[in-house]
């Protein structure tokens, strides 16, 4: 991941995610992940445990409805 950016427009919020590659269901589980943490139910060492022990939680998932892939950007071949 290179970065993720947050916007906040009234009642909507936009996250941005840019990486060279996604694993499947990888946006969902940081959208959920995020969510999870703004409300107060995972801490940021349960999240950081995660990458010591991927099993070691069970991550919230986004639901599909509502994200949406926006575009892909292809670095020319020679």
């Amino acid at each position: 991941v290179e970065y993720i950016r947050i916007k906040q427009k009234g009642f909507f919020v936009a996250i941005f995610i840019r990486a060279n590659a996604f694993l499947r269901a990888m946006v969902r589980l940081i959208v959920g992940t995020m969510v999870s943490y703004a409300r107060g139910s995972v801490t940021k060492d349960q999240i950081e445990q995660v990458f010591e022990k991927p099993k070691s939680l069970n991550l919230l998932k986004a639901p599909a409805c509502g994200l949406y892939f926006k575009r892909a950007i292809y670095k020319r071949c020679v």
